[in-house]
């Protein structure tokens, strides 16, 4: 896991997470490049954000896999008011929320973000981008029309 200082914000960079459990799990895969969902051994429920113990069932017999990666553009907003001064030189940028192939969905920003056209319905990928001080960050990006991008 990145080290974090108590307050959870780490050499000025990022806004970093400073939890155990499930949400280190979550960013210590991010940190080597996977995006880890959880799933139910029991009934087969795979989820975001991670918790301790199935939704759905309310099973404790789960683990951690992979995403493939994929998914479509739910919903979005271009921030242009920094919520903290960490991300202040990051204005205007927008986040995402994707629907994965797998199932939930999650909140994350849009990568490269060069003005395209941000149609709800669109297929994106997963990739990951390193902030200052090289703490890694799930991001998505367009596929294009070669790629499976097409609706």
């Amino acid at each position: 896991m990145a080290e974090t200082t108590p307050r959870g914000v780490g050499a000025g960079s990022v806004i970093l997470p400073d939890r155990g459990g499930p949400v280190a799990q979550f960013w210590q895969g991010v940190q080597e490049g996977k995006l880890l969902l959880q799933h139910c051994h029991n009934c087969g429920h795979c989820w975001h954000p991670m918790a301790d113990v199935c939704a759905k069932c309310q099973s404790f017999d789960i683990e951690w896999r992979p995403s493939v990666g994929g998914g479509t553009l739910f919903s979005y907003t271009v921030v242009h008011h920094a919520t903290h001064p960490v991300v202040k030189a990051w204005l205007p940028y927008t986040l995402c929320l994707v629907q994965l192939d797998e199932g939930p969905r999650i909140l994350a920003t849009l990568d490269p973000d060069r003005g395209e056209d941000l149609d709800i319905g669109r297929r994106v990928r997963l990739g990951f981008r390193k902030a200052k001080g090289g703490f890694q960050l799930p991001v998505f990006s367009f596929m294009n029309d070669d790629e499976g991008g097409d609706r």
